[in-house]
């Protein structure tokens, strides 16, 4: 597992109720047999995005080659993907 700098950067400024639900999104993305079901694939992104409720994402990458997950980025719809 991967955490890139900006997953860290914005995991950090969530609030604590926040935080134990991606906690708790990561633990399922990575006790998963299959981590691709878990998340929605999502093209123009080349990634899957793992939905906590209605505003909140966890974007991450599958390296099946490495057996590697890699965690991008998390917070609301327009700061994970860049627009609404």
């Amino acid at each position: 597992m991967l955490m890139m700098p900006q997953f860290k950067r914005r995991y950090k400024a969530l609030s604590q109720q926040n935080k134990r639900r991606v906690d708790m999104a990561v633990e399922e993305v990575l006790t998963s047999a299959d981590p691709t079901k878990v998340g929605t694939y999502k093209r123009r992104s080349h990634m899957f995005a793992y939905e906590i409720g209605r505003s909140l994402r966890v974007t991450y990458l599958v390296h099946r080659d490495i057996e590697s997950i890699q965690f991008v980025s998390v917070g609301d719809h327009k700061s994970v993907y860049g627009h609404d």
